[in-house]
């Protein structure tokens, strides 16, 4: 028995359930559905622009990806575990390794294709109906989408790991997404308390290192590779929108933080980073743990 087919067995055991397909369902409508809204409530004289799809896609998989994949994935190995099918799971000629495997491309099968399915009409929608629409900038931020899926699910999974009971793995996944979503801002503008520095008009390199080593906003800093915002940055970024300001100018003058951790290339080497090393730490975890 390979990974493959604990990959088969685990994905038609998810779709049996209620939770799975309610989330596939989830992911389809809000990604599609909000962009097709957008263009429904627009003027039919002036159809929406690009930018308009992508802050919606962007905000909207912000707040539900990382929720969706870590509901899809938080029980995929604690759940074996407490209803003692782990054994007939180890007992089959496969290794923890293909146990793993397969149930991490079973649970991201289960979160990414619908998700692909919803991000697909969005692009198909925007490249034809909305101003400045391109198809070739909405698969890029359809690719992106998917790897901050990947990211969550791998940090479901190793939770999953982790863990010794379902109910830990679920305050585990909701905790860790309340980190991220509040309690990382939180940080960052206490830091800035405690240092003095929030007296100052733009806060220091460190105020911007500290912010986009959070997922959550590497991932949006990544979104606006694929629209223009102006020049003033993601409104939902949390690094003072990227623009330090020159008050010797005359008149204040915006300009582009200088500092690497507000560039797209930092952005993506930390997603990549998140998506890799999470997993790993789960998988050895449970390549050494007493499952039994």
């Amino acid at each position: 028995m390979s990974w493959r087919h604990v990959w088969r067995r685990d994905l038609l055991s998810t779709y049996r359930s209620r939770l799975v397909p309610v989330v596939a369902v989830l992911l389809v409508a809000a990604t599609a559905g909000i962009v097709l809204a957008i263009y429904a409530l627009s003027p039919s004289d002036r159809p929406p622009g690009m930018r308009s799809a992508v802050f919606a896609v962007g905000a909207v998989s912000h707040a539900l990806v990382p929720l969706a994949a870590l509901l899809a994935s938080y029980s995929a190995l604690i759940g074996e575990r407490e209803s003692g099918s782990v054994r007939f799971l180890l007992g089959l000629p496969n290794s923890r390794g293909d146990a793993f495997t397969g149930k991490f491309a079973a649970r991201l099968t289960a979160v990414g294709a619908p998700l692909a399915v919803g991000l697909g009409v969005c692009t198909a929608a925007v490249g034809a109906l909305f101003r400045e629409g391109s198809y070739v900038d909405m698969v890029g931020l359809t690719a992106v989408t998917l790897l901050f899926a990947l990211l969550f699910v791998g940090t479901g999974l190793a939770l999953s790991a982790v863990v010794s009971t379902s109910t830990r793995a679920v305050v585990g996944g909701v905790g860790l997404f309340a980190v991220f979503r509040g309690g990382w801002p939180a940080l960052q503008f206490g830091l800035l308390e405690l240092t003095g520095a929030d007296r100052f008009p733009v806060p220091p390199d460190w105020y911007f290192w500290v912010g986009r080593v959070n997922p959550l906003n590497a991932y949006l800093k990544l979104t606006t590779a694929y629209t223009d915002f102006g020049g003033t940055g993601h409104p939902l970024l949390t690094a003072a929108n990227d623009v330090r300001f020159e008050p010797d100018a005359g008149e204040q003058v915006v300009s582009a933080a200088g500092t690497v951790a507000v560039t797209h290339e930092f952005a993506a080497v930390v997603l990549l980073l998140w998506t890799a090393v999470v997993p790993l730490l789960g998988f050895l975890v449970w390549r050494r743990r007493d499952l039994l």
